[in-house]
């Protein structure tokens, strides 16, 4: 093993092919910021953890109800929670898999509440139209706009 981590190329022509190890970076900026390094410290979220369990279970629970209609056996609900420290962001991803179709929504909000809500909200609204458009409602709703149509003329 090398002692320089990461060997470059040199530049220029004398060089040739010879490599060169660069020289160590040092970490700069205000001293009560913390830097993109992995010893930087996370940001914490507005709720505590737990708090956040009970909201995304109670969001979760919200969803089964509105689910019920379909066999538990055959829903499949994935959530995946990012946070991007860099920009304080919470991105949130939700994938709702059902028999015929499957669900997804994202959100990215600076708050993780208002991310979770934001995500949750989206895919109850599909949901709702899906089982809509497994009850033939568009169809329905079609013939009896154009019979109004017709009586009108």
């Amino acid at each position: 093993m090398s002692p320089c981590p990461r060997p470059r190329r040199a530049r220029g022509r004398s060089a040739g092919s010879a490599l060169r190890c660069p020289a160590p970076r040092m970490k700069t900026g205000h001293p009560e910021r913390p830097t993109a390094s992995t010893d930087a410290a996370p940001i914490t979220p507005s709720m505590d953890l737990s708090e956040i369990q009970k909201l995304i279970r109670e969001l979760i629970g919200k969803l089964e109800k509105r689910a019920k209609g379909f066999s538990p056996d055959v829903l499949y609900l994935r959530l995946m929670l990012e946070e991007n420290r860099v920009r304080s962001l919470y991105h949130v991803s939700i994938t709702l898999t059902l028999p015929e179709k499957t669900l997804a929504t994202q959100a990215e909000r600076h708050d993780l509440v208002d991310a979770l809500r934001d995500a949750f909200a989206e895919i109850e609204e599909q949901l709702q139209a899906h089982k809509a458009i497994l009850r033939g409602e568009p169809f329905r709703k079609r013939r009896a706009r154009r019979e109004k149509l017709r009586r009108a003329q």
